[in-house]
Formats: structure tokens, sequence, C-alpha cells
């Protein structure tokens, strides 16, 4: 009974401590230690619907220079905001930030860390950006997002250069706020704004709640429903994950319905000349 409240991470550490000591010479070999079964919970996704809704209401608070609501949505009344004051009229950088999560598979924290340096515009036969970003998580292969983020890309350059940014260390998104953490939970804190003027649920119909980093599970599953002959292990190395992954937090949550037209489709046949 006992090890059913055994955290696996708790097991992990324990473990870790073990090899630690093995090696150093005080323990002869690792004890036997409990298996834990660990259930795979995926993130929340956006809709299309929901992801167009979000767009177009982080543009419309952005042009219309609205300001963050004093009304919190879950405890009322709010006595005062921990965001610095010049953070509570919409920048034009969140509708950005969240189509170009969308369309190129990056975590937060990659968004975070982003610099002009790490994007390069490629025209050829194919436009794109090819992003070589710090290594995360033992993955450090260059990433391509999908066409539509390198105008967001040189919109939000564009912008950052009438700012007196732009500049290969500077950052991409934010680029004022050298506290990226900092400018990152901003990110999180208009997010949830936009999502409530949006009409979208912080919760999806499974009860997960919905953050900024639902938008890199959206991205990976539009790729999945709706990219046409998309493979998993390039999808994967794309995204800077591995297929297990994918399969485990992201694919998981796919249903025949959800593709039901692939699902039905039939081969054509090649007329013979």
């Amino acid at each position: 009974m006992a090890k059913q409240y055994v955290k696996q991470g708790q097991v992990q550490v324990v473990r870790k401590l073990l090899k630690l000591a093995i090696r150093h010479g005080f323990l002869r070999e690792v004890p036997e230690l409990p298996s834990i079964k660990v259930a795979s919970r995926p993130r929340s996704m956006l809709s299309l619907k929901e992801y167009a809704a979000m767009v177009r209401t982080a543009h419309r608070l952005s042009r219309w220079g609205s300001k963050a609501p004093e009304i919190k949505a879950s405890t009322g009344h709010r006595e005062r905001f921990w965001v610095q004051p010049r953070h509570l009229n919409l920048p034009p950088d969140m509708a950005w930030a969240i189509r170009f999560m969308v369309n190129s598979f990056v975590r937060p924290g990659d968004l975070r860390q982003l610099k002009n340096k790490h994007v390069q515009v490629v025209r050829g036969k194919s436009v794109y950006l090819r992003m070589n970003l710090p290594q995360i998580k033992r993955h450090d292969t260059p990433m391509v997002p999908l066409r539509p983020a390198v105008q967001v890309y040189e919109s939000a350059l564009a912008h950052g250069q009438s700012l007196g940014f732009g500049r290969p260390d500077d950052y991409v998104f934010l680029p004022a706020e050298t506290d990226r953490n900092y400018a990152l939970a901003v990110l999180g804190f208009w997010f949830k704004w936009v999502m409530r003027e949006a009409g979208v649920s912080p919760m999806d119909s499974l009860g997960r709640l919905r953050t900024l980093y639902c938008l890199r599970h959206t991205s990976i599953m539009f790729r999945l429903l709706y990219g046409q002959g998309i493979d998993m292990l390039t999808l994967a190395r794309n995204a800077r994950t591995s297929v297990q992954m994918i399969e485990r937090f992201y694919a998981s949550a796919l249903d025949g319905e959800m593709n039901v037209d692939m699902l039905q489709s039939r081969r054509t046949q090649k007329k013979k000349d």
C-alpha cells in the first residue's frame, strides 16, 4: 500500500542518490525500488475556432488600447496588479506570440529566450524561418516553423526596431524586458486576459487548465490533424521532442472523429495512358 503514495519523481531522485553512493563506494548495488505506473495526462489545446477568436481578440485589445480589467474572474475585485503599470495595456506582442507559438512548435521557455540572432529568414523555393535555439531538454537541432511565422517574426522585428531594438542580441518578444522570467509571466497574464475576452473557457472539456503551454500542444495537434502527409518522426525532430512523447502526450488525445474525412478517404487509381 505504501508504494501507492510514492511519486515517480521521488523514486527517480532516490535512484540517482543510490547510484551516486555506488560510485563513491558506499554501496555495492542498488536495492530494489517500487515500480511506479504513470498515467499520461496530455495538455489542453485550442480548437481552430478558439485559436482564431484569441488572435482576433488580442489584435482588437491592442488596437483599442484596452486596459486589463480590475475584476478577477475568480475572486472578484482586484486590489492591485502584480504586473507593472506599463503592461496593463496590451501591445501587439500578445497576438504575435499566440500566432508564432501555434506556427512554430516552440515551448514558452523557447519563446522567452528567443533572440533575433536565433532566427534566419530563408527565401528560396520555400519561404520559412530557420531557428537555432539554445539547447533545451537535450535537443539542439534547428527548428523550421510554418510559413505564417515568417510574417509574424518580420512584424515583431519591425516593431522592435521602431522602439530602438532589433539587434541580433535583442529579444524578439517584449525586447525591453531584461528579466525574461518576468516577461514570460506577463505573456501568461495577457494570455488569460485575452482568453477571457475572447469567450474561450479557461479549461477544456476534460477539466484541464489552459495556459500558455497549451499553444505548443495546439501547434503539434494542428499538424497531426490538418498537415498533409506529415510523418511522426519529422514532426518530432522539428518540435524538439521524441515520437514517444508525441504519442504519449499529444497523439493520445486524437480520436477517429477528429479526422473523419481522412479516416474514410479512399485511394484513387492512376489512369493509364
